[in-house]
């Protein structure tokens, strides 16, 4: 079948579409010859890169911060009147008491950097007599005992001794040269201040064990308990027949009119250590005899070995109100609240101390010192001079030297809890054992 063609206005729009597509292709400049395009087997390098274009730099802005609107704080509800008691400690602790919290708010990091006080500087009442401020039983008692000391002690005693002199000589029968300055007197408290330069084998070589009376207590300064200091002082307890029972801390604060200082400690000790030394107590029992007629020493057992009970010794020893850590300033020797602690605790009078210069002499005490250089025979004033036969007829061996038990003073101070029939027998379901491990079965622990 013959094919049909139209012919009109579309085919002549066309035709010169077709025209100017022509004219167009022929106006372009011919492409370049094959050859020049590099070939992918004679070179494997590939086509140079146009550079990046580089990209514009903004500076960065501070990101904006939503600060949410504050909040009006509510208004404290009104506590009322202030009682008086708060009032007081608030006039007392100044601003850094809260009467609210019933607590005093100390930075005291920040106070050693910015002023150089050490934390110790800042506990209140450190003091002996401001402890007991708020428990008037205890302070009426404190006062009691004070009274009674200060009324029955002698006037304080010095012996001028060399210390070197004091040590005991080889094994031997010779005897140490200070037990023969001293007699036979026999002590209930020794109280030992070794110089620093001694050794701890000078130490141990003093005739602790042949001055100690039974029973009887020995406290030895060790150190500041950064070295080995705590266990060489456990040793000297046993080698001289005691046993430790206590450890008593001194904390050294700044004394009035010494320099503070910050950072001059050794690095390898910490600030603490260097400012606390350490006295080690110990205790011993007296001996067990048999029930011969002519006594002799049978053996030491272990309930009674180094142990004083408080229920059966009461005429020897308290129970303490002071406490284990004395916070007092620095000083040459020791702090003489150690000896008012001793006096409050041990009722024995017969007290030694071992070794003070003649300034340190205190009533009651017996005193073994070296005078020093230029010290000569002066002693300070109301200072009674060490006489074997006066000490003597002071203390006879025979005999107890005690201070008296008032009544009132007997009320007040604190006892041991006393055994029920439940802790004898063990019985009501554990409640015998729990009572035991709580109060020391009653006084019949040592001490």
């Amino acid at each position: 079948m013959a094919t049909s063609t139209s012919s009109g206005p579309s085919s002549s729009v066309l035709s010169s579409h077709a025209a100017l597509i022509r004219s167009t292709l022929s106006s372009l400049p011919p492409p370049p010859p094959r050859s020049s395009y590099p070939s992918s087997s004679s070179s494997s390098s590939p086509l140079p890169l146009a550079p990046p274009r580089p990209r514009p730099i903004f500076p960065l802005l501070p990101k904006a911060k939503l600060i949410p609107a504050r909040r009006p704080a509510p208004a404290p509800p009104n506590p009322g009147p202030v009682p008086p008691a708060k009032r007081a400690r608030a006039a007392y602790y100044g601003n850094n008491y809260s009467a609210p919290e019933e607590t005093i708010r100390n930075d005291l990091s920040a106070d050693y950097v910015d002023r150089g006080r050490r934390p110790q500087d800042c506990i209140l009442n450190a003091s002996r007599e401001g402890r007991f401020d708020e428990y008037p039983k205890q302070k009426r008692l404190l006062h009691l005992k004070t009274s009674l000391l200060a009324s029955l002690s002698p006037p304080p005693v010095y012996h001028p001794f060399p210390p070197l002199s004091a040590l005991s000589p080889a094994p031997g029968p010779t005897p140490s040269p200070l037990l023969a300055s001293l007699g036979t007197a026999k002590f209930d408290v020794l109280l030992l201040s070794p110089p620093d330069s001694w050794s701890w084998d000078q130490v141990a070589a003093l005739p602790v064990r042949q001055l100690s009376a039974d029973p009887s207590f020995v406290f030895v300064w060790v150190g500041t308990g950064g070295g080995d200091g705590l266990e060489r002082g456990r040793e000297l307890l046993g080698r001289w027949g005691f046993r430790r029972c206590e450890d008593i801390v001194w904390v050294q604060t700044i004394r009035e009119g010494e320099e503070r200082r910050r950072g001059d400690h050794p690095p390898t000790e910490s600030l603490f250590t260097q400012t606390k030394l350490h006295c080690l107590m110990g205790i011993r029992g007296a001996p067990v005899f048999d029930s011969t007629p002519t006594p002799y020493l049978l053996r030491l057992t272990p309930s009674s070995q180094g142990t004083v009970r408080r229920s059966t010794d009461a005429h020897f020893v308290h129970c303490n109100i002071d406490v284990d850590t004395i916070v007092s300033p620095s000083a040459p020797g020791p702090p003489p609240e150690l000896q008012t602690l001793i006096e409050s605790f041990c009722l024995g009078t017969r007290r030694l101390a071992l070794f003070g210069p003649p300034s340190s002499a205190r009533a009651g005490w017996l005193t073994v010192g070296d005078p020093g250089e230029g010290g000569g025979d002066a002693l300070p004033e109301g200072v009674e001079r060490f006489e074997k036969a006066a000490w003597a007829e002071r203390f006879p061996p025979e005999g107890r030297h005690t201070v008296p038990m008032t009544p009132e003073i007997d009320l007040l101070r604190p006892k041991s809890p006393t055994r029920t029939s439940s802790s004898r027998g063990g019985g009501g379901g554990g409640g015998g054992a729990k009572q035991q491990r709580q109060g020391g079965a009653g006084g019949g622990q040592g001490i």
